[in-house]
């Protein structure tokens, strides 16, 4: 019973080693699986170029409600609405003409790299376009506007000489409309006196702050006041959208293209796994938080929790949040771009030296095979030469050469004209060669006569 015990413990530890054994070498190759993987250019300029645009897509998807319902004054639903129905086909249908192009036209990895850049940079300038699309801000006394009526940002602060004798809380959040166009934040900021009617239908009457902007009436109901129209400014906007993201997605399947086609056919799926777990990780997490943190920063108008904690933002500078949005999209995508013609750059160069290679290669066995049939019609064309001169005559006579009756100069004209006829200068060296030495003997007079 004990042999048998220590029989099966042999048999764990012999199953045991090689299991370890086989672990140490995954991890081996793992780990030269990685070296190999990121000292090649191509795919680490590539990669990190898709981080940065994988930055810039999602910051700018994540607040892309807010900001049409900030900018343009649309709900959050309608901007959700539209960004969907018309983004969403136009990239659908732009990675699906950049695939049609790219197998139409049989494009090779450099034609591939420069079309991901510049169908990335025709999209980037028009996206730039949007900085130019704007509405203006609501205009709340005391925040983005005097309470005299004067445009920007008021530094008189919440309270003015015509609201100073209602002692109001600068932090209540009721905003209500004046017959002037102005969002009061409260009544009481408004300087209204009394009201009639109850709930939604409630208006406020004898604003004083109303009536420093108007003559007459000097009313304010709830809720804010309408902008102005920004119907055009918004279609401009969904418009330049929809044609930068449908020129940027013509590159995509090109990208994709660049990354199977410059990594070694087995690290091809360990290489594509590495890239979408990057891009992931440090391009869609971290963007949502640093753009969050630096739109909070054009907030002007904050709720407040418990501990006078900050809640969510009431208000926006519209200017501000646009400017803040689109620059830190635009400055990631630029980065991405710049990362992508280094890329181009180098896979020009790769394929140069890999034609250069082959030429080199095809050259030298272009040389062997020269040489080597040289060689063979040397060996052949001399040999016949050697039997003109050498063998017997017809008549059983001895040859040219082994009777001496041939003599120097016609021997070269022999030998000229084989050369000629052959193409050959080999079967005149080594029939020369014959010539010097003691079979054929040397001349001897000074006419070149031979002996």
């Amino acid at each position: 019973m004990d042999d048998h015990v220590e029989f099966n413990g042999k048999n764990v530890e012999d199953k045991a080693e090689p299991m370890s054994q086989n672990l140490s070498d995954i991890a081996k190759e793992f780990l030269q699986s990685l070296r190999t993987l990121f000292t090649n250019p191509v795919y680490v300029t590539m990669l990190t170029g898709t981080v940065f645009m994988v930055n810039g897509n999602v910051g700018s998807y994540t607040f892309r409600a807010k900001f049409i319902e900030q900018q343009f004054g649309e709900s959050a639903s309608k901007a959700n609405f539209f960004f969907g129905a018309t983004s969403i086909p136009a990239i659908a249908l732009g990675i699906f003409l950049g695939g049609i192009l790219v197998k139409c036209l049989k494009l090779s990895l450099p034609s591939c790299a420069k079309l991901l850049f510049i169908t990335y940079l025709i999209g980037w300038l028009l996206e730039l376009c949007q900085f130019f699309i704007s509405c203006e801000n609501i205009r709340v006394p005391g925040l983005t506007t005097a309470y005299n009526g004067t445009v920007g940002n008021s530094s008189n602060g919440m309270i003015s000489s015509c609201n100073a004798d209602c002692v109001c809380d600068p932090q209540v959040w009721d905003p209500v409309c004046g017959q002037d166009g102005h969002t009061y934040l409260s009544p009481c900021l408004g300087g209204c006196q009394r009201t009639i009617g109850e709930g939604k239908s409630m208006i406020f009457l004898d604003c004083r702050c109303v009536a420093e902007n108007m003559l007459g009436n000097s009313s304010a109901v709830l809720g804010h006041c309408p902008r102005r129209d920004c119907s055009a400014s918004f279609i401009l906007y969904i418009s330049v959208e929809v044609i930068a993201s449908f020129i940027s997605c013509l590159g995509y399947t090109a990208s994709y293209l660049i990354f199977i086609r410059s990594i070694p056919k087995n690290m091809k799926s360990f290489a594509l796994g590495m890239h979408i777990v990057i891009a992931r990780t440090f391009g869609g997490i971290p963007a949502p938080m640093y753009f969050g943190a630096a739109l909070d920063q054009t907030c002007i108008s904050w709720s407040e929790k418990a501990c006078s904690e900050h809640g969510a933002c009431r208000l926006y500078n519209v200017d501000k949040f646009r400017v803040t949005l689109l620059s830190l999209t635009a400055s990631l995508r630029f980065i991405g771009l710049t990362f992508y013609l280094i890329m181009a750059t180098f896979v020009r160069r790769s394929q140069k030296s890999e034609v250069a290679q082959v030429a080199m290669e095809n050259g030298q066995e272009d040389q062997t095979q020269a040489s080597s049939v040289g060689l063979a019609d040397d060996a052949t064309d001399g040999g016949m030469i050697r039997n003109l001169l050498s063998d017997p005559a017809p008549d059983g006579g001895e040859g040219l050469l082994t009777t001496g009756a041939l003599g120097r100069h016609s021997f070269e004209k022999v030998i000229w004209t084989s050369e000629t006829t052959l193409g050959l200068s080999s079967a005149r060296d080594s029939t020369f060669n014959e010539m010097n030495s003691p079979k054929w003997g040397r001349p001897s007079s000074p006419n070149g006569e031979w002996s």
